[in-house]
């Protein structure tokens, strides 16, 4: 990623922070971070569920898609993050930029 995405992000993040659109957190709740394992495992298992069939190509990727938005909001938690309910995608995507 070039230096200039890099410093996009990371503007990005900081505007997020002062909008409460991402938070720091201040005490760890296992019952937040393991509800996104959680999430996460089950929508691995209905995409591999959905690929096996071979029902649909199309949730396939979106229950995909979700397992790793969810791995990262697990991931952003455990460093202290927790991101609100406003363009969650793309506080979640800027952040991982930032702190991945």
């Amino acid at each position: 990623m070039d230096e200039k995405r890099i410093k996009q992000a990371e503007n990005n993040f900081r505007n997020y922070l002062q909008e409460g659109k991402i938070k720091k957190t201040v005490k760890f709740d296992n019952l937040i971070y393991n509800t996104y394992l959680r999430n996460s495992r089950e929508s691995l298992t209905v995409a591999n569920r959905l690929f096996k069939d071979k029902t649909s190509s199309l949730w396939v990727v979106v229950t995909s898609y979700y397992s790793m938005f969810y791995m990262a909001c697990a991931y952003l938690y455990k460093l202290g993050y927790k991101p609100g309910e406003e363009i969650v995608h793309q506080v979640v995507n800027e952040a991982l930029i930032v702190h991945g």
